[in-house]
């Protein structure tokens, strides 16, 4: 958890000093991860974020009703992304309709009317 939030604040902040502590938690307890499993995975999880940048799916719904029907359809949609959300704001939407945001080291690619 705390390399996810050191990883999380050197993103957002873009201070080195978090990138600096972020790599030493990850030497101090890459001998202890086979020993926690469960942690092990967490961690490669903060690694991959590190090595292949962030992914985000963003779905801008307009109206609160809508949203059962477009979380079903952040769960059936394959493409990989770290981080999906669905948020009801209907600035975001385009011409009052479901949209979809798709972003990459958060850079956002053309939004999508769904």
């Amino acid at each position: 958890m705390m390399a996810m939030n050191l990883l999380k604040l050197f993103l957002l902040t873009d201070t080195l000093a978090y990138k600096e502590l972020l790599d030493t938690v990850i030497d101090c307890f890459a001998v202890q991860l086979n020993s926690f499993k469960m942690h092990a995975s967490y961690f490669m999880r903060v690694i991959r974020y590190i090595e292949e940048g962030t992914r985000e799916i963003i779905v801008a719904i307009p109206d609160s009703r809508q949203r059962d029907e477009y979380c079903q359809w952040l769960r059936s949609n394959k493409e990989e992304a770290f981080v999906s959300r669905l948020v009801v704001d209907r600035e975001r939407c385009i011409d009052g309709k479901p949209t979809v945001y798709r972003c990459h080291n958060g850079a956002c690619k053309q939004p999508e009317i769904i």
